[in-house]
């Protein structure tokens, strides 16, 4: 054990970004709140009007670079159109 372990200390180092990510979870507006929600995989809550924006919008960026990747390698797409 290195010296700035504790002996106390159990469960995975995982388990100490928990609080971490809560608090930085708490501290994001709601528009925020339903972007992280999108990009991480979990499904939309009842929630408010920004939250609900936040979600819609990383939505639709993904399936944009999505259509846009696909494109790409099928040879169709063209940046001026």
């Amino acid at each position: 054990m290195y010296n700035c372990e504790s002996p106390q200390r159990t469960g995975s180092p995982c388990d100490d970004n928990d609080h971490v990510l809560q608090s930085l979870y708490d501290n994001m507006t709601d528009y925020e709140r339903g972007e992280f929600d999108y990009i991480h995989g979990y499904e939309a809550l009842d929630n408010s009007e920004e939250y609900e924006r936040g979600y819609g919008d990383a939505y639709a960026a993904a399936e944009c670079a999505t259509f846009k990747t696909i494109n790409q390698m099928l040879g169709e797409y063209h940046e001026d159109r």
